[in-house]
């Protein structure tokens, strides 16, 4: 079971230091790990995918960005404890496709 939480707002508010700042005083409550993931862009999600995968000690599949994505919700779907944080969504169109 997931919950989803957004965090809005206008560009320069503190939106990316609040999210950082609860991921530290929170880290324990997510035993299975926290991962962050630049979603500028396609491009940005993409190393970040890769970057996961390798902090999950998880290969990627050499099939592009949804194929790695898959390989780690896999992962993600097999902990309990686990925090995404997804900063820099302005277009949603990609990130829609690739959240649990």
């Amino acid at each position: 079971k997931f919950c989803l939480q957004v965090v809005n707002g206008m560009g320069g508010i503190g939106k990316s230091a609040f999210t950082a700042k609860y991921a530290s005083q929170w880290k324990k409550m997510y035993g299975d790990g926290v991962f962050y993931f630049n979603a500028e862009s396609v491009a940005s999600l993409n190393i970040s995918i890769r970057k996961n995968l390798r902090r999950a000690s998880l290969r990627s599949s050499g099939g592009g960005l949804f194929d790695d994505n898959e390989i780690f919700l896999q992962y993600v779907y097999s902990k309990t404890k686990v925090l995404l944080l997804y900063d820099g969504a302005d277009d949603l169109s990609v990130l829609e496709k690739l959240l649990p």
